[in-house]
């Protein structure tokens, strides 16, 4: 039976929350306010560029932390899984 080794590059698989974005819909002129996931764990106010409304962001329950530890606790699944592959 023949072997073949795969070399796998499995950084870089990581979800920032300083980085990534969410949609939050202004209550009062219901454009969409592109905010970070950490501004939403950190409950920041922020201002619509549209109608000058400030939005208090609320993160119920700290859900937003939960979404993020999960997203990147799959993140190292998968990184787990790619490097067993190259092995």
């Amino acid at each position: 039976m023949m072997s073949i080794k795969i070399k796998v590059n499995a950084r870089g698989l990581e979800f920032d929350p300083e980085r990534e974005t969410a949609p939050v819909t202004c209550p009062e002129c219901k454009t969409s306010l592109g905010v970070t996931f950490a501004q939403i764990q950190r409950e920041e106010t922020v201002t619509c560029k549209s109608c000058n409304t400030t939005v208090k962001l609320k993160d119920q329950g700290h859900s937003t932390a939960k979404a993020v530890a999960d997203i990147n606790k799959g993140f190292d699944e998968l990184r787990t899984a790619l490097e067993d592959l190259g092995r």
